[in-house]
């Protein structure tokens, strides 16, 4: 049997310690097979990423396939968005499968706001899920017998982790040989006959459902359009001004009043940023499972609602791309400023961590792709 284990790191953490993080998982994975005799398959990007494929849907993949869930924590792993969506997709498929205890992370470098209270909801999942500190791999010879031993611990505890887990249900289309004993789903029915009413009727729910809260979800998100384009006038208006003055406490008294003005910008796109990523990992199942529907099993008629969340998807992603790139445009006069504004760097971490915040429920919403219904035929 094939045991699939996803490490999800920074590359610039491997790089710095000399390929210490993907030389440990090659370990980990020796290790394991020696153990327990089965063969364990790693998804480590910079190898199983081939030139020219979609990282998306590689990562989709990936994350579906894998019975393990491995990140390498560091204060860099929790501002790459790259690592923040492999987290968040892992956790919601482990969330939905009963599967938590395959998330172990690494603690690699010390991260100061690690507990279940932290402001950054993803690294108090981080704490809440279990997790072993790792700090002194850092300055272990990788051919040092203390190297070796850390991973055999860890490969152990995945060990007695895959021999303890309860056979569960495939999911539609999921290749029940990568991940171990499971029951397979009956076929789904492929016409509209074969659908028990109670079936359409959850359906008709869950677009009515989702329906109702994507007005709401593209109002906090042009919010934060808005709020974030205040804020990057203002910085810009400030640190112009500051550039062309000469006396420091002029330049200090001109800095003050940006931090004081940008509070309610700031409190804006906290806030909003927090209710729409809130209101995407809501419905986001719901919407999940509308996508996938095989929309050839129903009559024409049924798709009414259907069509109309497609109308709303797309003006959710419209205003999602007007975002990105106001937040970008804020980024870069952020750095730019940086510097010179070294009073506004707590109110510039704070619009940080609001980014971030906003750009995780993003993420999800780039994943809410419909299937027309030509590529629904295609598939039958």
């Amino acid at each position: 049997m094939t045991v699939h284990a996803f490490w999800s790191y920074r590359h610039d953490d491997d790089q710095q310690d000399k390929r210490r993080i993907t030389t440990f998982a090659r370990l980990v994975a020796t290790e394991f097979e020696a153990i327990s005799g089965d063969e364990m398959a790693l998804f480590l990007d910079r190898d199983s990423l081939d030139w020219g494929d979609d990282w998306t849907e590689r990562i989709a993949r990936a994350v579906n396939e894998a019975a393990f869930f491995i990140p390498v924590l560091s204060p860099r792993y929790f501002r790459s968005e790259a690592c923040r969506e492999e987290f968040r997709a892992f956790v919601a498929k482990a969330r939905q499968l009963g599967t938590t205890d395959r998330v172990l992370g690494i603690v690699y470098i010390r991260i100061p706001d690690m507990s279940i209270d932290s402001t950054d909801e993803l690294v108090a999942w981080a704490a809440r899920y279990q997790h072993r500190e790792l700090l002194e791999l850092r300055w272990l010879a990788a051919d040092s017998d203390n190297f070796r031993r850390q991973a055999n611990a860890l490969a152990q505890e995945l060990v007695d982790l895959e021999n303890s887990r309860a056979p569960r249900i495939a999911l539609p289309g999921e290749d029940a040989s990568r991940t171990g004993p499971v029951f397979s789903l009956p076929a789904a029915p492929t016409t509209a006959t074969q659908i028990p009413a109670i079936v359409g009727d959850a359906y008709l729910e869950l677009v009515a459902t989702a329906g109702e809260a994507l007005p709401t979800i593209t109002s906090h998100l042009q919010r934060c359009t808005v709020a974030a384009k205040k804020i990057r006038n203002m910085i810009r208006d400030y640190v112009v001004a500051v550039i062309q003055i000469g006396n420091p406490s002029a330049k200090l008294a001109i800095l003050t009043r940006l931090v004081d003005l940008t509070g309610d910008a700031e409190q804006d796109l906290t806030e909003n940023a927090r209710e729409f990523t809130s209101a995407v990992e809501d419905v986001d199942t719901g919407v999940q499972a509308v996508l996938h529907w095989p929309i050839s099993t129903f009559q024409t008629g049924d798709l009414d609602g259907r069509e109309a969340l497609v109308s709303q998807l797309a003006c959710l992603n419209e205003h999602s791309t007007t975002a990105r790139q106001e937040l970008a445009a804020l980024h870069q006069v952020m750095d730019e400023a940086a510097t010179t504004a070294k009073v506004a760097r707590n109110t510039f971490r704070n619009i940080e961590t609001s980014i971030l915040k906003l750009t995780d429920g993003q993420m999800i919403v780039d994943r809410w792709k419909f299937q027309t219904p030509s590529e629904d035929n295609e598939t039958r």
